[in-house]
């Protein structure tokens, strides 16, 4: 019978020694499941702060190609104004010529 006891002892010192490898094996999965979450959380911050700075950029990338074509249009419009401006006062000189050439012919 104390062969038995001795037996059923080592038994369960092995059985113990089994749960305590498993209990650490499991400590160790939940500290690196944590430490994995803190990456994760912090990537995600990372991320949120990445999505934000595309949108705002994005944000003013059409702001600035709204500007570009109101200022090419500007452009446009002035150019195109200051050329009937400089045409009607070509057409200005030119009837003010033709009439002084007109004025001389009838003189003479």
């Amino acid at each position: 019978m104390t062969s038995t006891m001795e037996s059923i002892i080592e038994s369960l010192q092995r059985t113990c020694q089994l749960m305590v490898q498993e209990v650490e094996r499991s400590a160790n999965t939940l500290a690196t499941f944590e430490e994995s979450t803190s990456v994760l959380k912090k990537a995600e911050g990372e991320y949120k702060g990445h999505r934000s700075l595309l949108m705002r950029t994005r944000r003013l990338l059409s702001t600035m190609q709204c500007q570009d074509v109101m200022d090419r249009i500007s452009h446009v419009l002035i150019h195109g104004a200051v050329c009937c401006v400089e045409m009607g006062w070509a057409a200005k000189v030119a009837e003010e010529a033709a009439w002084s050439h007109q004025g001389r012919f009838k003189r003479t």
